[in-house]
């Protein structure tokens, strides 16, 4: 998660953490470093790890479906 630039995701920060979070696995799905077909974490293991809600986690999983980068 560290190499996804997911290490900070506090409450209070700008931008949202759910932007945070859609721009980080964003961008790692683009660039490739997250190949196609990458399994990311259950929304409530994500969030786990990451110590945020899981609505947090859906909320950001759904974008990224929106935008086509997950199925």
């Amino acid at each position: 998660l560290r190499t996804l630039g997911l290490t900070s995701l506090r409450r209070g920060e700008a931008p949202p953490r759910a932007a945070r979070l859609v721009s980080a696995l964003g961008r790692s799905l683009r660039s490739g470093q997250l190949p196609p077909g990458t399994r990311l974490p259950a929304a409530s293991a994500l969030a786990t790890m990451l110590r945020i809600e899981g609505a947090v986690v859906r909320s950001a999983y759904r974008t990224l479906a929106e935008e086509g980068l997950l199925t």
